[in-house]
């Protein structure tokens, strides 16, 4: 009998190791750096939150949501280490790197827009144990195609049922420990306790399924593309229509450092453009429960066997036929008949070549002078030297304006001023556009929307001089009157590169 007691309890030990290992996730990076993942089994539970729940959102609308599949989802947001070990073994140069114009980063007061701006400077202090910000979607999705080589399993970005459904642990509460505010104090890094700036993860406490700062910190994109709910029920939806909001953004959860407590609910729903890259924008990543299938060798084909061949049999060569060539017809040199005939053949080639190059060079001395006196369409009464542009087209928004510019390149830099209201604004923005083109956020109604000029990808402000000095692309109440303004035209030197932060 003690002996089966001891078989017994040995036996449950086993059961008890195997079972937290499964709970949990470690994924080493190299260097040392690790990536901590905690199992998240499938089930069922309410997305978005009841009409009375305090500080809820229109967007908000109550369903049954199920999880069909168990998950692993990152226990902290990326950290600043983790990003950096990613960027160390792969090269990678984030979106606000890669621009002219930087990330929204922390100036104090506000976020601003400047070129030094970036993943390593967000504006305030950070470690390793800070969660990286001043991602864009991409950025953060190049992370997750990355781990997933490293981890030998799918890694990707959670969708936002997958999100909400991690945060709550199976709570109904307006936050995963509570209802009131002071309950977010608890769990989250918000507006007022955070100070000015991000803090090291997994400082507050963790949910019940041991997970941090799904609260707070920072913004978390989502896989989904912004839009209302559907239905009652929904089993694993992921929102992958891109024209549900105009413009098309992308999901964010999870509130941030620099919002409200009211924006760390478990069911607060936030939205940015994909290529947004702010001091409070950060990720976490999910793995799937299974690893991927090994790469099997491929299968080497054995040599073919070399079958005996049997001896050659000769063959007689028949001879080549050579026929006798005919006796060639002698000219007489006395009629000059052959002569003239070669004399007429170059004198006809030579008078060809002549009439080519003069044709050649008039075309040739056109062309220069189309180019020289190459002159824009006349502009509206008023305004100064410049052409139109049929390639670049401005719609006026409530709160912004979209650029649409089918002739010009992703990535080109766009500079432009506009009025809101008595207020001036101005800024430069790369072209990334959308389904309804680019969309810049003024923050109220924009007028005298002008697009002082466009530069090609990469290049250096200061330098870059166009063909003619045009002015620029002036849109007043919808109609376009100009282009874009070249670097060695009147514009001032200065160029402003400030706007307003995205709206969430």
């Amino acid at each position: 009998m003690p002996r089966f007691c001891h078989s017994l309890l040995f036996f449950l030990l086993i059961v008890d190791v195997t079972s937290a290992q499964d709970e949990a996730l470690t994924i080493p990076l190299g260097d040392g750096v690790q990536l901590e993942l905690v199992l998240v089994k499938k089930g069922k539970f309410q997305q978005g939150s009841p009409a009375n729940e305090q500080g809820r959102g229109d967007d908000e609308n109550s369903r049954e949501v199920t999880i069909s599949q168990d998950f692993y989802l990152a226990k902290h947001p990326i950290t600043r280490g983790q990003y950096q070990r990613f960027v160390k073994e792969t090269n990678y140069r984030t979106e606000a790197e890669k621009g002219q114009s930087g990330g929204f980063g922390w100036d104090g007061t506000k976020l601003v827009q400047k070129k030094d701006y970036t993943w390593k400077n967000p504006g305030f202090p950070q470690t390793d144990d800070h969660p990286v910000t001043l991602i864009a979607y991409a950025d953060a999705q190049a992370f997750a195609d990355w781990l997933s080589k490293k981890a030998g399993r799918k890694v990707e970005l959670p969708t936002e049922a997958q999100w909400e459904y991690a945060c709550r642990a199976g709570t109904t509460t307006r936050f995963h420990n509570g209802d009131r505010d002071e309950d977010a104090a608890e769990i989250a890094w918000f507006k007022t306790n955070a100070g000015n700036g991000t803090r090291p993860v997994g400082q507050k406490k963790a949910n019940a399924w041991g997970l941090h700062d799904l609260s707070g910190n920072v913004y978390e994109w989502c896989r989904d593309w912004y839009g209302p709910y559907e239905g009652r029920e929904a089993v694993d939806p992921e929102e992958k229509r891109t024209d549900r909001s105009n413009p098309a953004r992308r999901v964010l959860r999870g509130g941030s450092w620099l919002k409200e407590a009211k924006h760390c609910r478990s069911a607060a729903r936030y939205r940015n453009t994909p290529g947004s890259r702010n001091a409070d924008n950060g990720f976490r990543v999910i793995a799937a429960a299974g690893k991927l299938p090994a790469v099997e060798p491929p299968v080497k084909t054995p040599p073919k066997q070399k079958i005996d061949e049997p001896e050659p049999i000769d063959v007689p060569i028949p001879e080549p036929y050579n026929p006798t060539p005919a006796r060639p017809i002698p000219v007489s040199s006395s009629s000059g008949t052959g002569k003239f005939a070669g004399c007429f053949c170059l004198i006809f080639l030579a008078a060809l070549l002549v009439i080519a190059a003069v044709v050649g060079k008039m075309l040739m001395r056109q062309s220069s002078g189309d180019r020289g006196t190459l002159r824009p369409p006349p502009m509206p009464q008023g305004s100064g030297p410049s052409r139109s542009l049929p390639d670049v087209q401005v719609r006026l928004g409530a709160d912004g304006f979209f650029v649409t510019a089918p002739g010009i390149s992703r990535g080109s830099q766009i500079r432009w001023r506009c009025m809101v209201g008595n207020t001036p604004q101005s800024g430069s923005i790369a072209y990334e556009p959308g389904p309804q083109g680019l969309f810049i956020y003024t923050g109220g109604t924009p007028t005298d929307v002008t697009i002082l000029e466009v530069l090609p990808p990469d290049s250096d402000p200061g330098t870059y001089v166009s063909d003619m000095d045009l002015g620029p692309t002036h849109i007043s109440g919808g109609r376009r009157t100009g282009s874009f303004r070249s670097s060695h035209s009147s514009t001032p030197t200065h160029r402003p590169t400030h706007r307003p932060p995205p709206a969430y």
